[in-house]
């Protein structure tokens, strides 16, 4: 074992790096990695964030269109695979259309916007975040900028409500 002062060959590579990964939460066998590695900064990208969010909006849209209470969607949510730190953090805000800002939206679209700029310098197309970006420009075309990302769910309660008129 190296002296308490002294770190190991893991660690010393392990300050040189800062990772990213897929998703909103890390799988054990990455949790371990981090652990024994411990590198210098771990990044949870914004594109993964808003695609998860997005995803929680619609299918809450969804649900409530369906006649399903937030309950029984939340319910459901918590024993499925698609269950999320995000929705656990986002869930009482989603119920209560409080949109008051944990993550601002236009920092949320300033994040995507400068992955876009990076993807293109790369010659890399992520369609997916390109359609994202689009979806955040309304909210803030719309002058949410400074409500929480998730406030996006209104532009689906409009949407709904035009269905509905």
């Amino acid at each position: 074992m190296p002296p308490k002062n002294k770190l190991t060959n893991d660690r010393l590579v392990g300050q040189l790096l800062i990772v990213g990964f897929d998703g909103v939460e890390m799988s054990p066998r990455l949790a371990s990695l981090l652990t024994r590695v411990q590198p210098a900064g771990v990044i949870l990208f914004a594109r993964n964030i808003a695609g998860v969010a997005q995803t929680l909006c619609e299918s809450l849209i969804l649900c409530r269109r369906a006649g399903i209470s937030d309950d029984i969607y939340f319910s459901a949510l918590a024993d499925n695979v698609a269950h999320s730190g995000l929705a656990d953090l986002k869930e009482a805000k989603l119920r209560q259309r409080d949109y008051s800002p944990q993550f601002s939206l236009k920092n949320m679209a300033k994040d995507l916007r400068l992955a876009l700029e990076t993807a293109a310098e790369l010659s890399l197309p992520i369609e997916q975040t390109g359609h994202l970006k689009s979806i955040y420009d309304q909210g803030v075309a719309a002058g949410w900028e400074n409500d929480d990302f998730i406030g996006l769910m209104r532009l689906m309660d409009k949407n709904e409500a035009k269905l509905n008129s």
